[in-house]
């Protein structure tokens, strides 16, 4: 049957390229020996028809000037889209890329109905399948692949790059170098990952379609045939959260738990207690109780998931330490030897009262770093956490708040220091503790009066000794520590180990304490092979008197 070109409209065509040197060949046969196959059509509206297949045939009818083309005309019930799909894929090279778009076309029309469109298609399942895949790509490679600038291959190879904006990127690069499949293969294979070597759970990974093992099953170019990761950056946010979760683990056991990347600076180094860069046995051990020791836990390629334990991370300290350890015998001043300047000691905390009467801010390594530095026997146990530094000052105050009771005398001369320092009444919650002993106010006789009498005579030491431990909570750090080098306490009197203090200690501080105060080899092994809580109740368990035992870090 012949009909007007006029009465005929293009269809849904699923081929969106038409390469003009094969539609001019086509042309040319038409001019010659006309339609030779009918163009598969249907009605539309009144007396015009609508294209099924045949777009080509009928684009090249008019080019090469025909009136009238014969046509083949169908139920208009069929699935034009299934019929123009099959008819283009057999009769002309359709381009995979608008294979893949129709294919998807006739998958939503039928509700992901698989093995309906390959009926309609006449397809394997198979072909389908990996048609549908090429979705991954973006519509610049698809466009690319039905204008045949590039090969199915590269296309393959694209779909398993993430992010669609990196897809145009690789796509400009490959056009413009004219690169083959095997480059952009070699390419990509450098920017993959082995599943097999990852440290976090590859459950997901088993159904990603950035798996090359998964790709294989869809297409024939990929980028490598074992399970390798084509997501970059999915990999790198995976394995940073295992190692941070790994991190986790650890935090426990060493005071300071850091992940150290590729990109991250070396502050810190490895402590050791012998050789020429060791800080002596007995300063490695007081070292281990430091704020600053723990341990790394390594996010740098081949190495990820790794702990390195034994690690300082205050390199000026260590630095100091190690010289400390190796002195120059030529030189005779021990700051000299050490090539380290003196830390500065107590510089009389109480002098640097202001006249505002402000306490001076604590120093957060006053009494830490003093003791080696300073040029004493005793090992440098470095920075406190905050909670042990917090814990130690509880004890501290209440070592001098007792040693002023039961010595009122020093008490009555703390008193007077502190007052000739600026320290004012309201400060030194004198008036609260006159209160305390009945002395309730009035004027100036007739409270020193109520002093002149025999009794009361013999509550002034006990007033003013309360007075100056009412201080002691007021006072900085090392104000308290120098109040108590005054009183010089015996702390193994008011405190000794016990559950609260050796809880604020992580595992590594646990057994640096035990081997300061030589009870590592009178414990039982297996009292430090468990978690934190089983070590404090074994060595809480294990008959040990702890009278006389205090940690230097504890001293003042």
């Amino acid at each position: 049957m012949q009909v007007q070109i006029s009465q005929i409209q293009p269809g849904n065509n699923p081929r969106k390229y038409m390469d003009p040197g094969e539609l001019e060949e086509l042309t040319s046969s038409v001019r010659s020996l006309g339609i030779l196959q009918p163009i598969v059509v249907k009605k539309a509206e009144g007396e015009r028809f609508s294209i099924v297949a045949g777009h080509r045939r009928f684009a090249a009818a008019q080019a090469a000037g025909l009136t009238e083309v014969p046509v083949h005309i169908v139920d208009e019930d069929i699935d034009g889209d299934a019929a123009a799909l099959a008819e283009n894929v057999i009769r002309a090279d359709m381009s995979p890329a608008e294979e893949c778009n129709a294919a998807i076309h006739l998958l939503k029309r039928n509700h992901g109905d698989i093995e309906e469109v390959c009926l309609l298609l006449g397809w394997t399942r198979d072909k389908l399948t990996r048609r549908v895949a090429l979705s991954s790509c973006s519509v610049k490679v698809r466009e690319a692949l039905a204008r045949r600038e590039i090969k199915l291959g590269i296309a393959e190879l694209l779909a398993s790059v993430p992010e669609q904006a990196n897809q145009d990127k690789a796509l400009e690069k490959i056009i413009a170098n004219d690169l083959s499949v095997a480059e952009v293969r070699a390419f990509l294979s450098k920017l993959t990952q082995k599943l097999e070597k990852a440290i976090f759970d590859k459950t997901e990974c088993q159904t990603c379609r950035f798996n090359t093992a998964l790709q294989a099953t869809l297409f024939s170019e990929v980028v490598a045939e074992d399970a390798y990761c084509t997501n970059g950056e999915c990999f790198a946010r995976k394995t940073e959260a295992a190692v941070r979760a790994k991190a986790d683990t650890i935090r426990d056991d060493f005071p300071m738990v850091r992940m150290v990347g590729i990109s991250d600076p070396e502050t810190y180094t490895k402590l050791l207690a012998d050789g020429s860069h060791g800080v002596g046995a007995q300063q490695c051990t007081a070292c281990k109780q430091c704020a600053n020791y723990g341990a790394i836990v390594w996010n740098t390629p081949g190495h990820e998931g790794e702990i390195e334990a034994d690690i300082c991370f205050d390199l000026d300290c260590h630095e100091k330490m190690v010289a400390a350890a190796h002195p120059v015998a030529s030189v005779t001043t021990s700051a000299a030897a050490t090539g380290i300047d003196p830390e500065p000691g107590d510089s009389e905390p109480l002098d640097d009262e202001r006249e505002s009467g402000e306490d001076p801010e604590p120093d957060a390594t006053a009494s830490e770093a003093g003791s080696c530095c300073g040029g004493t026997t005793a090992p440098h146990t470095g920075m406190l956490t905050n909670a042990v530094r917090e814990y130690r000052r509880s004890v501290w105050n209440q070592a001098a708040i007792m040693t002023l009771v039961q010595n009122p005398e020093k008490g009555h001369i703390l008193l007077l220091v502190l007052l000739s320092k600026g320290w004012n009444t309201d400060r030194l919650a004198i008036a609260e503790t006159l209160h305390k002993y009945g002395v309730t106010g009035g004027s100036l006789d007739t409270m020193c009066a109520t002093f002149e009498t025999a009794e009361a005579k013999r509550k002034i030491p006990n007033l003013t000794a309360a007075a100056a431990a009412s201080a002691v909570v007021l006072m900085s750090e090392a104000q308290v520590q120098e109040t108590l080098r005054y009183l010089h306490p015996d702390l193994s009197e008011h405190w000794q180990i016990n559950a609260d203090y050796l809880k604020l200690l992580t595992k590594s501080q646990i057994e640096a304490v035990c081997e300061e105060l030589g009870l590592r080899d009178t414990l039982p092994a297996k009292v430090f092979s468990g978690k934190k809580d089983q070590i404090i109740s074994g060595i809480l368990n294990a008959g040990v008197d702890f009278t006389g035992l205090v940690p230097q870090h504890m001293q003042y």
